[in-house]
């Protein structure tokens, strides 16, 4: 591995180590409402064509575009909420210490972007 790279990996390790990491909203205070547990989202990357389970600190539609986090040094993609559930504390999936969060929405341009890309895919499959 060249020293680039090294010094490279370095920066990003060390960006990781100190980013402020959100606390989840169920996490934080049970509501009488709501059962104490935590919100796991399923989101889709198109890119890599799989799904991965991410927490966030507040509510994502089902088919909203995301900013997440991905891989060793947390490059920043944009992934596509499946679905959101909810698990006990006691029963959760994975273990918190592997979970990353959604960074947050979508800017409206990618969003836009997104859409007019899958009409045009629609519209080809259409025609075929």
């Amino acid at each position: 591995m060249g020293i680039v790279k090294w010094v490279s990996r370095l920066i990003q390790w060390f960006k990781g180590l100190f980013r402020r990491r959100p606390v989840p909203a169920a996490a934080a205070v049970p509501t009488e409402k709501a059962a104490p547990g935590i919100t796991f989202f399923t989101v889709y990357i198109p890119t890599l064509d799989g799904r991965f389970e991410y927490l966030g600190t507040e509510d994502y539609a089902s088919g909203e575009i995301v900013i997440i986090p991905f891989g060793p040094e947390d490059r920043e993609i944009f992934g596509i909420v499946e679905k959101q559930q909810r698990y006990p504390v006691d029963k959760l999936p994975l273990p918190l210490w592997k979970m990353k969060y959604i960074l947050g929405k979508a800017p409206e341009a990618i969003v836009k972007e997104y859409g007019r890309l899958n009409q045009s895919k629609a519209q080809s499959k259409a025609s075929q």
